[in-house]
């Protein structure tokens, strides 16, 4: 039997979809909502065990409705064994659309408590400070032990005696920048080296926006609106929701206001004893999770979706002398017109198993199927040539103001990329940075950009994206000549032209930390030339196997622990065969999760149309795990 392309992403796509329901509903001890975590609950009150999480007092949403933001009162939140306080926090319900959303549209926030700052605000480091700080004077702290700060989220707290001075990014050398919402963003008191310092994470609650919605959507109260964003109990302790009234956009400077709010907290106890459950009923208790856990413990069993996945890897090894994931994974790119069903773009398709599969065969093989994690796309690539190097060595800052005027951006993570342009054209993008603008900064803020000048360029170009953006594009925020110098301060400028880069970032990540390459998939049937996306020549065939211009790549990878490595340089010459590696740094030593930025430099072997790149779908490349 032959298994197509096509009819392998119905099976893989069935069965991980069979097995997430499946693993869903039993999940584990961690896991809010399944059963496991529910009758670890159970069992840990009838052994006279306090339960691990949740909101034991406090953190009441208060009465806000048609102001803008939302009052969480003062509170105490159980996390990993141990009680943690949070004192009263006022947070924006401001958000700026990158579309053009009417006012009378509506969208829902939630509010809960993360994980994984939770974790941070458990955790706190102590070090030393390595050099004195200064009343008035200093705007940063060095530390002794420069990783202190390591796993934590920005903006974070440093307790040094009994000052606690917040702190919004890290500098070059390790040092520790102070936010400028406290004292001016200057040190209040003098410290000397050796003083003992504490790094830590207070708690705060995090808004988390939907996209709004037109009146005929739209409901008055928060318990029927369909529209929240997807926020998962497994990432956040919920204890609200609301709905806002009169979206903020990039094109329209509005003011939204709080509609309505519901409190969505679920209490614990810390009275839990042997009171609760008789023995009998603590026996019952005890066993339901026992057995329970024998069967997840068996994923592979007759009859689950493992069991077909086992017989569907016998088949491929039998079939191709392969093994299941390398044949599978590397599979070719085909034209649209040969490919049936699936992931497309542009008419360009490749077989890519979803997540809930990769989970399906991580949990029964112990090891991670081959991920893509982005595809250069030259057929979208600008096509004007240019030898230009991108801006190096991009910095910010952030101010808030009192007028829409001055600054009207809000709060939420910016990304921004710059490029130099010359007399041969716009250089590829430089290294992306991202600037969180805390929430308390309400929604009228402006970011200054910096960089080091280019030999040769003109003027230069800033593009932006959002967290906000429906489809992440990146926006041109500049015109022709606007920028000669090497700053640009974003004031919430309407975008001037969206704009499709090279690179598409999956998004996608692996488990384990592995060796990432630059590979260069084989191509299957035929295919045209392009400049900018559109066709430009008659169809050639896959008889033709090598790439057809040089390109350079920049690479940043994710370590498991969520620092950054790179940069990483790969070249592609011209007239590489496909089905080519090139491994991404040392194979030893950097091996990596996931990808944090890519960028490409076009080379000098290049075709030529008009003055401009002459792509084809042969440029195709991808980086991928191994």
């Amino acid at each position: 039997m032959i298994i197509t392309d096509e009819q392998m992403k119905d099976i893989s796509s069935i069965l991980g979809m069979c097995y997430a329901r499946y693993n869903d509903a039993i999940g584990d001890t961690s896991s809010p909502g399944t059963a496991l975590f529910e009758l670890q609950v159970m069992r840990k009150y009838a052994t006279n065990f306090l339960p691990d999480e949740g909101v034991i007092a406090g953190c009441v949403i208060s009465d806000t409705v048609g102001n803008d933001k939302l009052v969480i009162s003062d509170g105490t939140v159980r996390f990993g064994g141990e009680n943690i306080s949070y004192s009263e926090e006022e947070l924006s319900v401001d958000r700026t659309f990158a579309y053009a959303f009417g006012a009378t549209d509506r969208y829902g926030v939630i509010v809960g408590f993360r994980r994984d700052e939770l974790v941070a605000v458990r955790d706190a480091v102590r070090t030393t400070l390595s050099a004195n700080v200064t009343t008035g004077v200093s705007t940063s702290i060095s530390i002794t032990n420069t990783s202190a700060s390591d796993g934590f989220i920005l903006p974070f707290h440093i307790t040094i005696g009994t000052e606690q001075i917040e702190a919004w990014s890290i500098g070059s050398l390790g040092e520790l920048e102070i936010s400028p919402s406290y004292n001016g963003g200057f040190a209040a008191q003098d410290h000397s080296a050796g003083d003992v310092v504490f790094v830590s994470r207070p708690l705060s609650a995090t808004v988390f926006f939907g996209l709004p919605v037109a009146p005929a959507f739209q409901t008055g109260s928060p318990a029927t609106f369909a529209y929240y964003p997807p926020v998962s109990e497994k990432d956040v302790i919920i204890i609200g929701r609301a709905l806002i009234d009169n979206p903020n956009t990039l094109d329209v400077a509005r003011s939204p206001v709080v509609f309505a709010y519901e409190d969505l907290r679920v209490l614990i106890t810390q009275t839990a004893g042997s009171d609760m459950f008789t023995q009998v009923e603590a026996q019952s208790i005890t066993q339901a999770i026992d057995s329970t856990s024998a069967i997840l413990s068996h994923p592979t069993g007759f009859g689950t979706p493992g069991d077909i996945l086992s017989a569907m890897a016998s088949w491929t090894l039998q079939e191709t002398g392969q093994g299941f994931g390398m044949y599978w994974n590397d599979r070719p790119f085909m034209a649209s017109g040969n490919y049936l069903r699936g992931v497309s773009f542009a008419g360009i398709s490749r077989l890519e198993f979803d997540d809930q599969f990769k989970m399906l065969y991580r949990d029964v093989y112990g090891s991670d199927l081959l991920t893509t994690m982005a595809i250069f796309r030259g057929d979208v690539y600008g096509g004007d040539l240019s030898y230009l190097s991108p801006p190096q060595n991009i910095t910010y800052t952030y101010a808030t103001h009192t007028s829409a005027v001055d600054g009207n951006l809000s709060s939420g993570t910016w990304t921004y990329r710059v490029t130099a342009v010359g007399v041969s054209g716009e250089s590829s993008p430089s290294a992306s940075v991202s600037v969180d603008v805390s929430k308390t900064s309400g929604s009228m803020n402006s970011i200054t950009l910096s960089w080091d000048a280019v030999s040769g360029a003109l003027y230069y170009h800033v593009y932006r994206f959002g967290e906000s953006g429906m489809d992440f594009v990146e926006y041109r925020l500049t015109s022709d000549s606007e920028v000669s110098g090497t700053t640009y301060e974003d004031k919430g400028t309407a975008p001037t032209l969206g704009v499709r880069r090279g690179i598409k970032m999956t998004g996608k990540t692996i488990e384990s930390p592995a060796i990432l390459y630059v590979y260069i998939p084989p191509m299957e049937g035929r295919f045209n030339t392009f400049m900018d996306g559109e066709s430009i020549s008659s169809s050639f065939t896959d008889a033709s196997t090598d790439t057809r211009n040089e390109v350079t790549f920049t690479i940043y990878g994710v370590r498991i622990d969520g620092t950054i490595g790179g940069p990483h340089t790969v070249n592609v010459p011209q007239g590489t065969d496909r089905n080519t590696r090139f491994a991404i740094g040392d194979t030893i030593s950097d091996l990596y999760v996931g990808i944090h930025d890519v960028t490409v430099e076009v080379g000098t072997d290049v075709e030529m149309l008009g003055g401009r790149i002459a792509w084809s779908p042969y440029d195709l490349i991808t980086i991928q795990s191994v």
